[in-house]
């Protein structure tokens, strides 16, 4: 895959992750009636805004990372420029937490051996 192809995949999901954010916003404005249609699903509803959020915010740091530059000496100028956009990442998202996860992950499946 080509860093192409992973920002054309960006785009896509930053699109899906506004177009979330439009739809809960509309859902806001409901009637009673749909209104208690939707609300008689929050638990499904919730539970695909998480899937959805948390994988735009995981592709989200891995832009980060492709993006940040190899020079030691501009990596503090990028960090300062792209911080408020890290600060929306949450640290579940971040590599030492995946890889914190993977690791619990593959210790749990080796234990059933």
């Amino acid at each position: 895959m080509a860093i192409k192809h992973v920002r054309e995949y960006y785009e896509r999901m930053v699109s899906d992750y506004v177009e979330m954010k439009r739809v809960l916003e509309e859902m806001e404005k409901l009637s009673e009636e749909k209104a208690s249609i939707a609300l008689s699903n929050i638990e499904q509803i919730r539970e695909q805004v998480k899937i959805l959020e948390a994988n735009y915010k995981r592709l989200a740091y891995i832009m980060f990372l492709l993006n940040q530059p190899n020079k030691d000496s501009k990596k503090q100028r990028y960090l300062n420029r792209e911080k408020k956009k890290l600060d929306n990442i949450p640290v579940s998202n971040r590599e030492e937490a995946v890889i914190e996860e993977n690791t619990r992950i593959l210790e749990t499946l080796k234990s059933y051996f």
